[in-house]
């Protein structure tokens, strides 16, 4: 009895430890994807970091992101209607969502709390990522160019004149410029 009672603790502390484990590397991915974002890595790779932290919190389900620009990313299912498909939208702050992420599942399957879970913060991490980009975007765009007339400004124009002059002076061409 004791040893049944031994083996059935060590099965429950090494369950527990496992959980605990994966719950880390979740949480590690996670951070890692907050700091691309405030970093400033392309969108497209975000979205698929986040699709993959999807896709692993639900047993590496095939899982994807599909943007309202058009763009599909991550592991789209060759014969999707096999499957069942559940899906989150990716919330916006005001207006339309911003897009839909997706996870695929065996026909036979129930939805359950995880599965849903699992794509709420997804889709909410995949709206922090999609916005910060756009803001981000925006911001530099309203410091580029004037805002009535959409032409470059004069921080603008040194910074591509620079540009232009050291593209110049690596190509050994001539460079002019005529300012009025």
């Amino acid at each position: 009895k004791v040893r049944r009672q031994t083996a059935a603790l060590a099965a429950r502390i090494e369950s527990e430890a496992a959980l605990a484990q994966r719950l880390a590397q979740i949480e590690r991915r996670r951070s890692r994807i907050l700091e691309d974002i405030n970093g400033l890595r392309p969108l497209a790779e975000i979205l698929e970091q986040i699709v993959d932290l999807t896709s692993f919190r639900l047993d590496d389900a095939p899982c994807w992101c599909e943007v309202t620009d058009g763009a599909r990313l991550g592991t789209h299912p060759l014969d999707p209607e096999s499957l069942r498909i559940a899906g989150e939208p990716i919330p916006a702050r005001a207006g339309a969502p911003l897009g839909t992420l997706f996870a695929a599942y065996d026909p036979q399957s129930q939805p359950s709390a995880l599965e849903a879970e699992a794509l709420t913060a997804g889709a909410r991490l995949a709206s922090v990522a999609i916005e910060t980009h756009r803001l981000y975007s925006d911001l530099v765009h309203r410091s580029e160019f004037d805002l009535l007339t959409d032409l470059r400004n004069r921080f603008s124009l040194d910074k591509l004149l620079e540009a232009l002059i050291e593209l110049a002076r690596l190509n050994a061409s001539i460079f002019g410029l005529i300012y009025i």
